[in-house]
């Protein structure tokens, strides 16, 4: 479609709609009024409601239980990966913290048990290796291990095998002279 027949069909709709609102406004016969009364609102029936009074009763008796083991098995979940996630910077941080010149094995078990605490976490084993930070080491190795029964809160006897563990590896700053 060009532009000048695009005009005109924007000229012919304007001017329908002039002579629509001039037939409107000088009261024509053919022009569609509608009156401005309030209409009744008109009552429901409850007929239809007391035959079903016991039917959300029942669907929620169906339906409860299956939602709250969703929603507890979620929390547990989220929990045991937070704890994962605590477990995980504790070794890294423990390791970072045992890898300066001076710093010593039980202060970075010190430091992994401390944040574990943060989140909660109970009968948390910390190891480090080698357990004496000689100047001559190298590398350090902190191992943090958790135990699952005792830190899950929904079913700890399901998982009495399980423990979350977590490692981290990093060489040492200590100065070498030779």
């Amino acid at each position: 479609m060009s532009q000048c027949n695009r005009q005109f069909v924007v000229c012919r709709l304007a001017e329908r709609c002039q002579a629509a609102l001039r037939r409107c406004l000088g009261n024509d016969s053919r022009c569609r009024q509608r009156s401005l009364k309030p209409q009744r609102i008109r009552p429901t029936r409850r007929t239809a409601l007391t035959q079903r009074s016991g039917a959300a009763v029942v669907e929620f008796a169906f339906a409860a239980p299956i939602l709250f083991v969703f929603i507890l098995a979620c929390v547990e979940f989220g929990r045991l990966t937070m704890i994962r996630h605590t477990a995980d910077n504790a070794a890294y941080e423990a390791a970072r913290y045992a890898m300066v010149p001076g710093a010593t094995s039980s202060e970075a078990i010190e430091k992994a048990t401390q944040l574990l605490a943060s989140v909660g976490a109970r009968n948390v084993e910390v190891a480090v290796d080698p357990e004496v930070l000689a100047p001559e080491t190298e590398t350090i190795t902190v191992t943090v291990r958790v135990p699952v029964t005792s830190n899950s809160w929904v079913v700890p006897k399901y998982f009495s095998s399980y423990a979350i563990e977590a490692q981290s590896h990093l060489a040492t700053e200590r100065y070498n002279p030779e």
